[in-house]
């Protein structure tokens, strides 16, 4: 039970590894939010295994896409949850396509989730776990944002995706400099 207690926020945890990270998360005692989007099966199953092993499951839909889904996500788990302890930024998706006739609708789409989404969802979970103050371990949260190996080594067909990785990995090395100083 190592995350006994804790309050988790997942993006993108209808299916893949949010799902698993939602599940494996109250399997370890934590009460999880998720953020999915027009996913409401899969969503549905999810809720339903973090329920049974005991543990509360918000369930919000929301496009990471629009900046307004962040705010909103993050209120509606601490009204039902209580606070933020972790935030999970997985929400990410990969529509193969080749590089010489790339859509921008697809381009767009693709950074819009991939990396706009995560930086505006890391922003208000880093805001409300500023808001919240330390922990008994002086602590204020943490923030894990989940990215590929593609954003080292690329893919013929993800041209579009690989940069958004890889600015993923970016903005993590890059929010630990201001987030550091409050505990996060």
């Amino acid at each position: 039970m190592l995350l006994q207690g804790q309050r988790v926020l997942i993006t993108g945890a209808s299916r893949g590894i949010g799902r698993a990270t939602a599940i494996e998360c109250a399997r370890h005692g934590a009460d999880v939010a998720l953020n999915v989007y027009n996913d409401d099966e899969a969503a549905a199953a999810v809720v339903a295994e973090v329920e049974a092993l005991g543990r509360k499951a918000v369930l919000f839909n929301g496009d990471v896409a629009d900046p307004a889904s962040a705010p909103a996500f993050i209120q509606t788990a601490v009204e039902r949850l209580g606070g933020v302890d972790t935030f999970v930024s997985n929400a990410g998706i990969c529509p193969f396509h080749s590089f010489l006739d790339m859509p921008q609708d697809v381009l767009l789409r693709t950074m819009n989730v991939n990396l706009t989404g995560a930086y505006y969802m890391c922003q208000a979970a880093a805001n409300q776990m500023v808001k919240q103050g330390p922990n008994k371990d002086g602590m204020r949260g943490s923030i894990v944002a989940i990215s590929s190996i593609s954003a080292l080594v690329g893919g013929e067909l993800q041209t579009h995706y690989t940069p958004t990785k890889a600015g993923v990995h970016s903005l993590m090395q890059s929010i630990d400099i201001p987030l550091g100083r409050y505990g996060i």
